[in-house]
């Protein structure tokens, strides 16, 4: 059963597009039809709404026709997932700034992956999950787009030969091989080289005129203004922090890899830094970060300044920083200007060399004679819980000794609030129907651990990564039928939502099984 509504609107102000997003359920659409389609899609933008596209156009009566998501929802998971964007440009920027560069693979949280199965993006993107023990790398916006500046250092490749096209979406920017910078909802030409097929597939549509455009290119926009350019939509107007005392004696603690990331700013003269995500500790935020969180201790330290817009929706906070008294603001926006006195006293303190002695090397010898005992004592668990092999589903729920139809939770072994949530509902709903008069069938809850080696061929087979709910049935000793209740986990902050659509799907299903 498909609970997601889709909501139509003509020409809507701001804030009817934004009672339409807050009433809208996670990953639900938005159609508007519109003469204005330049406003729409920035007020889109805004408010929030991703896989913004423009479905169909007509340039007599300038009549636009928008289809928007509502997107992320939620706190972030990261389960190992990995996006890969294989479309026909360099590499493509979604509405949440994730850069992703053709055919390599990007770490993203779970609500990413969901919004990128969405139809918009089809064939555009593939999801995998990586292989066990690689963990959660953080995404790192900054470190992408000097990547995609080095693969386009020395790069020829206009063309003479150009057709006019409209991007179309659902990405927010494309970056074509030569550097060409298109944004959804704007015309450019595109070399013909490009199979039409393929173009039609990627989001373009014909324009139909024959008059060329500005054509911008990422290696200027980013030699000259920074991340800038590509984040337009942000628009920080106010400091995060007061004037605070600064610490210098906090950089004795400062991680390895935000220790890089300075010297590397302050060597390559760059104004600013941007950093995308939440401090650790917020839990309920979106993509939680060690790095922010310690470049936040920095400007409480009087050593940063950061500068960061309202969050939209549920995306991701977007926050630049730079050194004390570097970013400025006023009604047009922020500017920076470097203190160079004070960067190069902080670049001393931090290429300076590390003192060393004789208990700082006993320590690590102590240290690396720990780890590898753990490390050794792992492999021995390791050893005798692969010993145990992997079980089917039919094999872990052991229906002969209990109920022949099942409700079965998936979540991680670590348990957050939102598999709690849904692990109490859903045992109330059993408690009902099994209390039901008219019920002939036993029904019993059970869990089974994602991340849990011995389970494996089930995760694998039923493609789960997230908390999950399945209702099985049995019957003459193997699985009769199984069905995976997607919509459940998105339904797990409204109890009373999440209930009548778990209710329905067992009724169904227990209909079906007695058929």
């Amino acid at each position: 059963m498909n609970t997601a509504k889709i909501v139509y609107l003509h020409d809507p102000p701001f804030i009817e597009l934004e009672d339409a997003y807050r009433g809208l359920t996670h990953l639900s659409y938005l159609h508007v039809k519109t003469a204005n389609p330049e406003e729409i899609m920035a007020n889109l933008e805004k408010i929030g709404f991703v896989a913004i596209c423009i479905l169909s156009f007509n340039n007599e009566n300038r009549s636009y026709m928008f289809r928007a998501s509502k997107g992320k929802h939620g706190p972030c998971f990261y389960s190992g997932l990995k996006i890969t964007y294989n479309g026909i440009a360099l590499a493509a920027i979604d509405d949440d700034n994730h850069v992703f560069i053709n055919n390599r693979e990007t770490s993203v949280c779970d609500k990413t992956a969901r919004i990128l199965h969405l139809p918009d993006y089809g064939a555009l993107v593939t999801c995998e999950k990586a292989e066990a023990g690689t963990g959660k790398e953080e995404d790192d916006f900054e470190q992408s787009l000097e990547s995609l500046s080095g693969l386009l250092s020395g790069s020829n490749e206009n063309s003479s030969a150009r057709t006019p096209y409209l991007y179309s979406g659902p990405f927010r920017f494309l970056i074509m091989n030569d550097g060409l910078i298109i944004r959804r909802g704007t015309r450019a030409t595109i070399p013909e080289k490009f199979d039409k097929d393929l173009l039609i597939r990627e989001g373009f549509k014909d324009w139909g005129h024959g008059a060329s455009y500005a054509q911008i290119y990422f290696q200027d926009v980013y030699q000259r203004e920074g991340a800038a350019y590509l984040m337009d939509h942000v628009r920080p107007a106010l400091a995060n922090s007061p004037d605070y005392e600064t610490d210098l004696s906090k950089l004795k603690g400062i991680s390895k890899r935000f220790k890089r990331r300075l010297i590397k700013v302050i060597e390559n003269e760059r104004k600013y830094f941007v950093l995308i995500g939440n401090e650790a500790e917020d839990k309920l935020g979106c993509c939680p970060s060690e790095e922010v969180t310690e470049a936040n201790a920095f400007v409480r330290s009087g050593i940063l300044d950061s500068l960061s817009e309202k969050t939209r929706g549920d995306a991701c906070p977007v926050t630049l920083y730079a050194f004390k008294h570097e970013l400025s603001t006023d009604e047009t926006g922020f500017s920076c200007k470097l203190n160079d006195e004070f960067r190069s006293g902080i670049y001393e303190r931090l290429t300076a060399p590390s003192p060393s002695n004789i208990q700082l090397i006993l320590k690590w010898l102590l240290l690396i004679f720990v780890c590898l005992s753990l490390m050794l004592a792992a492999r021995r668990c390791m050893n005798d819980r692969n010993d145990a092999g992997h079980k089917s589903l039919y094999e872990i729920l052991d229906p002969e000794r209990d109920a022949a139809f099942r409700v079965v939770l998936f979540h991680n072994r670590k348990r957050c609030f939102q598999c709690e949530r849904m692990e109490r509902y859903t045992r109330d709903v059993v408690q009902i129907l099994s209390e039901d008069e008219n019920s002939t069938r036993r029904i019993k809850f059970d869990r089974i651990i994602i991340d849990d080696p011995v389970n494996t061929e089930v995760i694998e087979q039923y493609g789960i990564f997230t908390s999950t709910l399945i209702l099985v049935s049995f019957e003459a000793e193997k699985i009769k039928n199984a069905k995976v209740l997607l919509e459940a986990s998105n339904l797990y902050r409204d109890e009373k939502a999440f209930k009548a659509y778990l209710k329905f799907e067992m009724q169904d299903f227990l209909a079906e099984a007695d058929d």
